[in-house]
C-alpha cells in the first residue's frame, strides 16, 4: 500500500520534471529579452522558496539535533531566497547588467554556511547530551567561512575596488563552499544510515549539480555568452528542483525516523570519536587563519591598506575563533561531568 506522503510526493517529481523540459524549451526557442529574465528569475525564485518552506515543517516537528539540523538548513534556503529576490529586483527593476557589482553577493555566498554548519551538529548521533557542544561547532564553521569571504573577496569591493578580481575571486571562494558541501555531505552519508543517510545523500546529490552548474554558469559569463534564462541555466534549475526535494524526503520518511529513534538502532558513534571531531574542527580553523594571512603576507603584492584590513581580520578572528574553542571545551567537559554523575547515581 502505498503511503499519503508518498502519493503525495510522485506528483511533485512529474511536475519538478515537466518545469525543466519547459525550462530548457523555453531557454532554446526564447531569445534574450526582458521577458525571458522574468520568467528565469520566477523560477529560480521558486524553487528556492519551495526548498525554503519544505524544510520548515522537518524544523517545527523536530527535537534536539534534529531540530537544529533542520533550522540551519531552512536558515541557508531562507538566504538564499533573500538573496534570489534582490537579484530578481536587481535585474528586472533596476535593469543592472549582469556583470555589474551585485551587492547581494554576499548573501549568495553566505547561504551556505548554514548548510556545512548543520553538518557539524551531526543529528544521525541521535539526541544526545552533547547538542550545544555540537552547536558551538557549528558557529565556528560559520565564523570561519566569513573569515574567508572577508579576507579573500570584501577588500576588492570596499578597499580597492577591482571588478576583475572581485569576480575572480568571489567565483573561486563560492566554488570551494559549494564543494566543501558536497564533501561534508558526503562524508556524512557514508557514516550514517536509515532517515539520514536519505537526507544526506539528498543534499549530496543536489549541491553537486549544483556546483557543475555554477562551474558552467560562470564559465558562460567569463566568455559574455551568459544571459539569464540561458540553456546554461537549466544545470542550476535541475539543482534547485532537487535540493526541493530535501525537505520532502524528510517529511516522507519521518515515520522511519521516529521508529529509528524508539528502537535506537540509527548509527551512534562513540563518545571518544564526537569529543575527537570537534576540537579537530576547532584546531583547523583555528590554525588555518594565521596560515591564511602567512601566506598572503609572503605571496601577495596587494596594497598596504589590504595588507593591514588583513592583518587585523585574522588577529580578531583568531581570538573569536580561540574564545569559542576555549568555550566549547568548557562545555564538552561539563557535560562529560554530568553524564559521569549520572551514570554512577
Amino acid at each position: 500500500m502505498t503511503s499519503p506522503a508518498r502519493r503525495r510526493i510522485t506528483p511533485l517529481l512529474i511536475a519538478a520534471g515537466a518545469l525543466i523540459l519547459v525550462y530548457v524549451f523555453v531557454s532554446l526557442t526564447v531569445p534574450d529579452s526582458f521577458g525571458l529574465r522574468v520568467f528565469s528569475d520566477l523560477v529560480y525564485c521558486g524553487l528556492v522558496a519551495a526548498s525554503y518552506f519544505f524544510s520548515l515543517p522537518n524544523q517545527v516537528l523536530s527535537k534536539g539535533r534534529a531540530a537544529a539540523f533542520w533550522t540551519l538548513i531552512s536558515a541557508g534556503f531562507g538566504i538564499w531566497l533573500l538573496a534570489s529576490v534582490l537579484w530578481a529586483f536587481y535585474e528586472l527593476i533596476l535593469r543592472r547588467d549582469i556583470n555589474s557589482n551585485f551587492w547581494g553577493d554576499a548573501m549568495i555566498f553566505f547561504h551556505v554556511a548554514p548548510l556545512i554548519a548543520a553538518f557539524a551538529v551531526r543529528p544521525h548521533l541521535g539526541d544526545g547530551k552533547k547538542l550545544w557542544v555540537s552547536l558551538t561547532d557549528s558557529l565556528l564553521v560559520m565564523i570561519w567561512t566569513g573569515y574567508l569571504y572577508a579576507f579573500v573577496v570584501l577588500p576588492w569591493d570596499l578597499l580597492t575596488p577591482d571588478q576583475i578580481f572581485y569576480n575572480k575571486n568571489f567565483d573561486l571562494l563560492y566554488g570551494g563552499a559549494n564543494a566543501a558541501l558536497v564533501f561534508v555531505a558526503l562524508v556524512a552519508w557514508g557514516r550514517s544510515r536509515g532517515y539520514w543517510r536519505a537526507v544526506y545523500l539528498q543534499i549530496c546529490g543536489a549541491a553537486f549539480l549544483y556546483c557543475l552548474g555554477s562551474y558552467v554558469v560562470n564559465t558562460a559569463i567569463s566568455a559574455k555568452l551568459y544571459y539569464s534564462g540561458s540553456i546554461y541555466d537549466v544545470p542550476l534549475v535541475a539543482s534547485l528542483a532537487w535540493f526541493v526535494g530535501v525537505g520532502l524526503v524528510g517529511q516522507r520518511r519521518r515515520a522511519e525516523l521516529q521508529a529509528e529513534l524508539r528502537s535506537n538502532t540509527s548509527l551512534n558513534e562513540s563518545d571518544s570519536v564526537n569529543s575527537v571531531w570537534g576540537p579537530r574542527l576547532a584546531i583547523i580553523a583555528i590554525l588555518s587563519v594565521p596560515l591564511v594571512e602567512m601566506v598572503n603576507a609572503s605571496t601577495s603584492l596587494v596594497s598596504p591598506t589590504v595588507s593591514h584590513y588583513r592583518l587585523g581580520l585574522t588577529l580578531a578572528t583568531l581570538a573569536v575563533l580561540t574564545g569559542l574553542f576555549i568555550f566549547r571545551q568548557n562545555l564538552a567537559h561539563r557535560s562529560a561531568a554530568l553524564a559521569s554523575a549520572y551514570s554512577t547515581d
